[in-house]
């Protein structure tokens, strides 16, 4: 019965957890939205929408009118166009190959690994 209590006890607490840390957590400042005139090529200058995401801000995202983001931007720069990742204008993709992971050194590491792992067995059910 104790055994029980205690378990229903553990679930309570971990069903409530997200929603007591979603409460007290502390975002910090939301940052700023300010409109700035910048230099342009003809001479003159443009009106520009700065944001500022602030200290703890992850960064700024532009949605459309379903919620979805069309445009992210982190706070490191990294731009993202309908979840895609641009890096100096070019999509970044990567390298779906799998040839770094079967190196002919890896290769002697995973043999090296197996072998021990082999070895460790034996000496596991060796009778003493």
């Amino acid at each position: 019965m104790k055994k029980k209590i205690a378990m229903a006890f553990l679930l309570v607490t971990l069903a409530a957890t997200p929603v007591y840390a979603a409460e007290v957590q502390d975002f910090g400042t939301a940052g700023n939205v300010s409109v700035q005139q910048q230099p342009n090529d003809n001479g003159g200058s443009d009106d520009w929408i700065v944001v500022n995401p602030g200290e703890s801000g992850r960064g700024v995202k532009i949605v459309d009118e379903n919620g979805k983001a069309v445009v992210s931007v982190d706070r490191y720069g990294g731009v993202y166009v309908d979840g895609k990742l641009y890096v100096n204008g070019k999509e970044y993709k990567e390298d779906g190959s799998m040839k770094a992971a079967f190196t002919p050194i890896n290769g002697f590491l995973y043999a090296a690994v197996l072998l021990s792992l082999v070895f460790s067995l034996f000496a596991l059910t060796k009778k003493r």
